[in-house]
């Protein structure tokens, strides 16, 4: 029966990570890897948030939401429709890199709090909600992730 017993190496380093990792909130340790308990939660109404409740969006996620805000009564009458409206503002730090792709993505982790998608007949219609609104003009507290803190600009 081969041995049950833990490598000394490993629990060494696993002892040495808890120490350095004081600001981690758990380490568990699989087999020889250790990993740990993301920081950002899911709040009640579904969207992500650090600790201090910032609602986490990537940039991707607020160039949608500024395309949405510019088309008429902030409403898009397709998925290409929207990711249109939002590649000028995605193509701003993206440059020439191809970015349909990516906003098609991103429009599937975007948190359903902040738009509406209503389906009338063989068409999807996309609407800018309230939630989505407060966080464009600086009502709500957003971090961009790899950004920092969002502050509201001119369109």
């Amino acid at each position: 029966m081969p041995d049950q017993s833990v490598d000394p190496l490993f629990e060494a380093r696993s002892e040495e990570l808890q120490k350095v990792a004081g600001h981690m909130d758990e380490i568990w340790s699989y087999g020889k890897i250790a990993r740990r308990r993301r920081r950002a939660s899911v709040a009640q109404n579904g969207e992500w948030e650090n600790k201090s409740g910032e609602v986490l969006l990537s940039r991707n996620h607020l160039a949608l939401l500024k395309g949405l805000f510019d088309r008429p009564h902030s409403m898009a009458s397709s998925r290409d429709d929207w990711i249109a409206a939002a590649a000028p503002y995605a193509r701003a730090w993206r440059g020439d890199l191809p970015l349909y792709w990516c906003l098609a993505k991103s429009i599937l982790t975007l948190p359903k709090t902040l738009y509406d998608r209503d389906r009338i007949s063989n068409q999807v219609f996309y609407r800018l909600r309230l939630r989505g609104r407060d966080i464009l003009e600086g009502r709500a507290s957003v971090w961009v992730i790899g950004v920092g803190r969002y502050e509201r600009s001119p369109h």
